[in-house]
């Protein structure tokens, strides 16, 4: 695949659930991989997210979610840009794989043949929301949104109460 998941195995175990060290180390092996072709990666990941407290499975499960979303689109998307966000909205986290490529008609048609159902039964697993939006000549989108881990704290703009 894209990148080597042994590593990324190893690395989850220094970063102690903290999602958003695993995210920087994981953009640190993809990005090389895309330059080398020639595909542009927009990081877009809030360094003030705050992404603690997941377990290594559920880092993991995201982290695959996305290497396998960045997989597809160098493989069969012909993208020249992948973007790949996150953000926080209330009690859930954001992860989107945005790319500029050809796009598809039906995902229903190219669910196996994508690995889509792969995905899907991770984010499934993780107990979070998969959802995968393309049209032909439009590109692709893949948002997941997980659950933030219990106690994190909400990170939506509230104001303090008085």
């Amino acid at each position: 695949g894209l990148v080597d998941m042994r590593l990324v195995l190893d690395s989850l175990n220094q970063h102690d659930g903290d999602l958003a060290l695993a995210l920087g180390a994981f953009r640190g092996r993809i990005e090389p991989l895309l330059r080398a072709s020639q595909i542009e990666l927009v990081w877009d990941v809030d360094w003030q997210l705050d992404l603690q407290g997941f377990s290594p499975e559920a880092m993991l499960g995201v982290l695959r979610i996305l290497q396998e979303a960045l997989s597809n689109a160098v493989k069969h998307a012909q993208a020249s840009r992948i973007e790949v966000r996150a953000a926080r909205r209330g009690a859930q986290l954001l992860f989107a794989v945005v790319d500029d490529g050809v796009g598809f008609a039906s995902v229903q048609r190219v669910g196996s043949h994508y690995g889509l159902s792969g995905m899907a039964s991770r984010a499934a697993k993780l107990g979070a929301r998969l959802s995968i939006d393309s049209a032909p000549a439009c590109g692709t989108m893949l948002v997941l949104e997980v659950a933030a881990p219990p106690g994190s704290p909400s990170q939506c703009g509230v104001p303090p109460r008085l």
